[in-house]
């Protein structure tokens, strides 16, 4: 059976790695390599995967960045297939890489599969939010359980942080290779508070929107997803907030005429971020209970 080679970035990943590496270790399909590329992390995180002889472990001395670590994964990857998985998500069920074998074997010409997720909250199972879109570009806003044919390259992922993975997706089909989504939540994503990247002001110094726009174009989907705005309130500054719910105008006018665009462009404009995260904290705790 052909390989598929499972691909793992990871930086000071020691409370979640274990479980990431299981989930790849669960799963049904006989012809896997599994490789972690460890970013120069200053905690346990490769201590832990090498206590796993199935892991293929690189080791970096020096911080190469995400986007460079991820290129690095995608050189050193073998199987006619790769699929990415973050070090602090897993996989949902033990059938994933079949699926994504097969569907790969059955269309020789399908370069991208993308699929269905939801997050969860650490230390809870229960999901909080589900992620259901057939656009390849949107599918591609996290890229645990995205896949690829390895045929397809060379390309390598963008620094533009936000659409990192989307530029990858739309490398391959620019190239005229298809695309395909399965329509079940293959991946948990896990979602903490404070301490991944986009919560931190400095990768806001860019538009997350204007970024989208630039790279896919006039997408209604991404023009109408108005609860990125809270994201940007909580972890950014007023100016990004400001430049943000201009863009959505700019862009797409009518969205003037929506009352969810009013409801959160008033509510993050109105609400003080110290309430509005405790506030999205809660939301998360009320669904994961």
């Amino acid at each position: 059976m052909d390989k598929v080679s499972i691909l793992i970035p990871a930086y000071n990943a020691e409370t979640t790695i274990a479980e990431a590496i299981e989930s790849c270790l669960m799963q049904l399909y006989p012809n896997m390599e599994i490789i972690v590329a460890d970013n120069c992390s200053t905690d346990g995180t490769t201590d832990i995967v090498e206590r796993y002889p199935q892991v293929k472990l690189e080791k970096s001395s020096t911080n190469i960045g995400g986007a460079n670590n991820l290129n690095r994964l995608i050189d050193l990857a073998v199987g006619t297939y790769m699929v990415f998985l973050c070090a602090d998500d897993y996989f949902a069920s033990p059938f994933v890489i079949t699926e994504i074998a097969n569907r790969f074997k059955k269309n020789p010409k399908l370069g991208f599969i993308g699929r269905y997720y939801y997050q969860f909250m650490d230390s809870h199972k229960h999901p909080i939010r589900l992620f259901k879109s057939d656009n390849p570009y949107i599918s591609a806003d996290n890229w645990s359980g995205l896949a690829f044919r390895s045929m397809c390259k060379p390309f390598s992922l963008s620094h533009n942080y936000f659409v990192e993975t989307v530029d990858l997706v739309k490398q391959v089909l620019d190239k005229g290779w298809e695309y395909d989504i399965i329509k079940w939540h293959t991946i948990a994503v896990r979602t903490t508070n404070g301490n991944n990247g986009s919560q931190t002001s400095v990768c806001y110094i860019t538009s997350p929107l204007k970024n989208w726009i630039d790279l896919i174009g006039n997408d209604k989907e991404v023009l109408t997803n108005f609860i990125s705005l809270v994201q940007i309130k909580n972890w950014g500054t007023y100016k990004a907030l400001f430049r943000e719910i201009w863009y959505f105008i700019k862009y797409r006018p009518v969205n003037l005429l929506r009352l969810d665009f009013w409801f959160f462009t008033l509510g993050t404009l109105l609400t003080p971020k110290l309430i509005l995260r405790r506030m999205v904290q809660l939301y998360k705790e009320i669904k994961s209970a």
